[in-house]
């Protein structure tokens, strides 16, 4: 795993990045025996995924409201003064293509295997053209 430190401005602030780690999904248990052996955990359905961004978004919305975040008639002052940037912001964040022939869509992503740098697509056959 390897782990960069940043600094910022003075030595006592530290930010973590991890570049490249590896995960457990699941749990060690001990054997009657005492040795411990791995109970992987059960994949996510698209509906535990939903529940935890519904239940995130709530939470969200509320801390924010508790913080006085949210104020009635309040405009982003973003898009007041540089909307092509609060638009790009807002496509990025959604994953969505801002500009251009392609805009409203989503981004293309092209996926790679970390470990040997190939990429996914290429792994699967394709139509030869012509």
């Amino acid at each position: 795993m390897r782990l960069c430190q940043h600094r910022f401005k003075s030595g006592h602030i530290h930010r973590f990045r991890i570049g490249h780690f590896r995960r457990l999904d699941g749990v060690y248990v001990r054997a009657e025996d005492g040795t411990p052996f791995f109970v992987p955990a059960p994949p996510l359905t698209d509906d535990d995924v939903r529940a935890i961004v519904e239940t995130t978004a709530q939470r969200v919305v509320r801390l924010c409201e508790r913080r006085g975040l949210f104020e009635a008639g309040a405009t982003d002052p973003l898009w007041e003064q540089e909307p092509l940037l609060a638009q790009i912001s807002a496509a990025s964040v959604q994953g969505m293509v801002a500009t251009g022939d392609r805009a409203g869509r989503k981004v293309r992503r092209r996926l790679t295997d970390p470990e040997d740098g190939v990429a996914w697509a290429a792994a699967w056959p394709t139509p030869q053209h012509g």
